[in-house]
């Protein structure tokens, strides 16, 4: 199955974007074609993750409510602008959090692959924005199990 994961430098942004139910990316990539071109492959129903690049955690999977908007800007839920977003439906908080070496230990495919590293299984490089990552169902479950709730 396809995970779709994204980055922030900080658990504050992160806190604004579940908060707005809404995620979207600098304005840097939101200008780029071939990120233009990428972001047509989230589709509502989606599956997201986050990972905040500071703390070196992830958090806060989601699926996705709303397509990319093109050529649209926020600024009022971010200190910064940000571009082509797109609405979420948080699974969790960002309380919740799973430092990347856990992802190499723990997850199932990686254990399978010889503890494969974490960022071959979910790619959250900035160049990687709206490319999916390919994680198995009982992948998928271990995230949620980890990061999930049944009540956002």
């Amino acid at each position: 199955m396809d995970v779709f994961v994204f980055s922030s430098s900080n658990l504050t942004n992160i806190w604004a974007g579940v908060g707005a139910r809404k995620w979207a990316v600098s304005m840097t990539i939101a200008m780029d074609k071939g990120s233009i071109t990428k972001s047509k492959n989230l589709k509502i129903g989606s599956l997201g993750l986050i990972y905040c690049s500071g703390t070196q955690e992830f958090t806060t999977p989601f699926i996705v409510q709303s397509l990319p908007e093109e050529g649209t800007t926020i600024k009022d839920v971010w200190p910064e602008e940000w571009g082509l977003p797109f609405g979420i439906l948080p699974l969790g908080t960002p309380h919740t959090r799973m430092h990347k070496d856990q992802i190499t230990k723990s997850m199932p495919s990686a254990a399978v692959q010889g503890a494969k590293a974490w960022n071959k299984i979910l790619y959250v490089q900035p160049n990687f924005s709206f490319q999916s990552s390919t994680v198995t169902s009982e992948d998928w479950a271990f995230i949620f199990s980890a990061l999930g709730s049944r009540t956002p």
